[in-house]
């Protein structure tokens, strides 16, 4: 791991919309564990990290509506019916 550069760390909030300078990667903040940040990308997928000192602000992201589908709970269907144990009448 590389020492961090001496500039001011930017602390974003938690669902902001935010640049990976390390990458030039966009993603949004879900936190930080193990002196480590993570972000998730904007559409959805799979969270990556990076050092916090590789974050700055998006311009422009503050003017982004937040917008929010919760998925539909899968069909339920009946079970269908065991068979019978062997030897029943």
């Amino acid at each position: 791991m590389r020492k961090p550069p001496h500039k001011r760390v930017y602390i974003p909030k938690v669902g902001e919309l935010v640049k990976d300078t390390a990458t030039g990667r966009t993603g949004v903040f879900t936190g930080t564990c193990n002196k480590e940040a993570y972000l998730r990308p904007p559409g959805g997928g799979v969270e990556f990290s990076t050092m916090p000192w590789n974050i700055e602000p998006v311009e422009g992201a503050h003017e982004l509506e937040f917008v929010h589908h919760p998925s539909l709970p899968p069909e339920v269907k009946p079970l269908p019916e065991p068979p019978a144990p062997l030897g029943a009448v």
